[in-house]
């Protein structure tokens, strides 16, 4: 019996409202994650949704920074 592992490759899904709520503040993502604190690699990964599900923390001040809710920008 032969058992064959294959890798399912999952295509990430962009965070369009994110990246079109920042372009519309005229911001780099790099000017962005320096408000939120967080490292540029972290918040470019979450904007190009390489990362679906940040903490919660971190969900709640991209919302407040955007001044919208958490649901709206990530579900």
């Amino acid at each position: 019996m032969v058992i064959r592992k294959e890798a399912i490759q999952v295509q990430p899904v962009p965070n369009r409202r994110m990246k079109r709520l920042r372009e519309n503040l005229a911001l780099t993502q790099g000017e962005v994650a320096e408000k939120l604190g967080m490292p540029l690699s972290s918040y470019a990964m979450i904007e190009a949704g390489y990362r679906l599900n940040p903490r919660r923390d971190v969900q709640k001040r991209i919302a407040n920074f955007y001044d919208c809710t958490i649901d709206e920008l990530f579900f």
